[in-house]
C-alpha cells in the first residue's frame, strides 16, 4: 500500500501539483507516521513550495525514524542552511561528508554550512579538498 501511496505523490510532484502532492504526503504521514517515506515526501513538497519551516520538521522527522538515512540527512542539512541554522547544518552536513567521502555535493553541502556561519576559507578549503579526493566530480 504504502509503495502505490508513494507513487501516487511522486507523480502528483511530477505533474506540478504540489496542492496534491501535499495532500497525499500527508495523508501518508497520518496512516503511517512512522514510516520515513511519508515524511520525506512531505520535506520534499514543502521545501519546493517555499515552506522551509515545514519542509525542515518533516525532514526531521524522517531523520528521528531512520538515523542512518544519509540521503534524509543531506536534505535536512540543505534545509538548514536554506533556514539559516549554521550550527545544525554544519553538524548535519558534516554527517553526509563522512559518509560520503568522495562526493561532491556533500562537500558544497558542508561548503555552504561553512558559509553561512561566515567561515568563507573554512568553505573554500573544503571543496578543494573534495576536488582533490574526487577529480571525475567535475566531469
Amino acid at each position: 500500500m504504502t509503495k502505490r501511496n508513494d507513487k501516487a505523490v511522486e507523480n502528483a510532484i511530477s505533474a506540478g501539483d504540489w496542492t496534491k502532492a501535499e495532500r497525499l504526503a500527508r495523508a501518508l504521514t497520518v496512516t503511517s507516521p512512522a514510516t520515513v517515506s511519508g515524511w520525506r515526501w512531505l520535506g520534499v513538497v514543502m521545501q519546493a513550495t517555499g515552506q522551509v519551516e515545514a519542509a525542515f520538521e518533516a525532514f526531521e522527522r524522517a531523520l528521528h525514524l531512520a538515523p542512518d538515512d544519509i540521503g534524509t540527512a543531506a536534505a535536512l542539512a540543505q534545509i538548514a542552511t536554506q533556514a539559516g541554522l549554521g550550527d545544525a547544518a554544519l553538524t548535519l552536513a558534516r554527517h553526509v561528508a563522512v559518509h560520503r567521502p568522495n562526493d561532491i555535493d556533500a562537500a558544497i553541502s558542508l561548503s555552504d554550512a561553512l558559509l553561512v556561519l561566515g567561515r568563507a576559507d573554512d568553505a573554500a578549503a573544503e571543496v578543494s579538498s573534495a576536488l582533490q579526493r574526487a577529480p571525475q566530480s567535475l566531469d
